[in-house]
């Protein structure tokens, strides 16, 4: 069978035989039923969902000098390399 955006069945049901089923969709009416259906439970919300973009210009690297780089520690078995 085919479902219908709004779930209900708009075709025939194929269950007595094997076979292929065709119908035509209208892609269209999916378009409003998605804006309104929340299917995780809270991306809708709009009373606790803020969009915001800053679009200052930004510098593509910035280096903290008050942050040492981390080095690999000694070798603690004291084994000379060389």
């Amino acid at each position: 069978m085919v479902i219908g955006p709004s779930g209900e069945v708009i075709s025939d049901t194929l269950c007595e035989s094997e076979g292929l089923l065709y119908h035509e969709v209208d892609i269209g009416q999916c378009v409003e039923p998605k804006q309104f259906h929340d299917v995780v439970g809270y991306y809708n919300r709009f009373d606790v969902f803020d969009l915001k973009v800053d679009r200052t210009r930004r510098a593509p690297v910035r280096f903290d000098a008050a942050v040492a780089p981390r080095l690999p520690a000694p070798d603690a078995s004291g084994a000379d390399e060389g």
